[in-house]
């Protein structure tokens, strides 16, 4: 059962010591939250948070060209692949109302047994960054401090959806492939991933600007939801010249966040069913 009263929030008064340009002291309180317990030597608390969604880079608070990466690995029977994509938040520290830049990045790690060619585990995890807002006058993307925790694997229900995906020129590349193999089994892994942004309410969420920039301003339930559908394929290629593939699988990847305190909520790994047809078939 998810939990929006809980979020992100700081309150010890831990000071990090570190004087930024002019009188601007970042306190760091301790992280209380339903969902980690993070070091008081992460991240300022942060609050009001804005997604903005035209791609122009931390400088503009937009998003990264192409956010999406992965790429897998193998250590002797077990391969690793690793999904990344990095988001981009203007927040407000929570103590002394600083702009802020907070980077989100989502890390899906799968780790699988290339002789069984089954799963092993999967998970989720979560980097967030924060720095000085560049444009600001105490800025230039200072870094101050970072934190990181597992989200929960709750499904959460949402309403009134519009997707991001190609929005304003936001993640025009999202889909991403690679290969590894032992032997003659070869497992081909490939991810596309859709981006909605959900209300809650009885309409769509339209963009404000924002400095000029496509952006929603968040009301405090207000959720980003990252779809990925990752296939995988599995080959023998002893069997060539004949058809090589064993079996394919579809692992779907959902995640929420909390948009205004930009949280990922939770991370939820679910296997889909694939039929293989003959749509040629009288």
């Amino acid at each position: 059962m998810e939990t929006t009263a809980k979020r992100l929030k700081k309150y010890s008064g831990i000071a990090l010591g570190i004087v930024l340009v002019t009188a601007f002291v970042l306190v760091q309180p301790t992280l209380q939250t339903s969902y980690a317990q993070v070091s008081d030597l992460g991240a300022p608390a942060f609050e009001e948070c804005t997604f903005v969604v035209d791609p122009a880079g931390a400088k503009n608070h937009g998003q990264p060209a192409d956010p999406l990466s992965m790429n897998t690995v193998r250590v002797k029977d077990v391969a690793k692949t690793v999904i990344a994509e990095k988001e981009i938040f203007k927040c407000d520290v929570v103590q002394g109302g600083q702009d802020v830049i907070v980077d989100v990045t989502i890390y899906a790690e799968i780790y699988e047994n290339m002789t069984s060619k089954s799963i092993i585990a999967k998970q989720a995890r979560v980097v967030t960054c924060v720095k000085l807002d560049v444009t600001g006058a105490d800025g230039g993307g200072i870094l101050v401090g970072c934190d990181t925790y597992k989200p929960l694997t709750d499904f959460i229900p949402v309403s009134f959806c519009f997707e991001l995906t190609g929005f304003a020129g936001y993640l025009l590349l999202p889909q991403e492939m690679n290969t590894v193999n032992k032997g003659n089994t070869v497992k081909t892994i490939e991810v596309q991933k859709e981006v909605f942004y959900c209300t809650f309410n009885t309409g769509p969420p339209f963009p404000t600007v924002v400095t000029g920039n496509p952006s929603f301003e968040a009301d405090v339930d207000d959720k980003k939801v990252e779809q990925y559908i990752i296939t995988e394929t599995w080959e023998n290629l002893g069997l060539l010249p004949n058809d090589p593939v064993l079996f394919s699988t579809i692992e779907s990847l959902r995640c929420w966040t909390l948009v205004d305190s930009a949280l990922v909520e939770s991370c939820q790994f679910s296997t889909v069913d694939l039929e293989e047809t003959n749509p040629f078939e009288e």
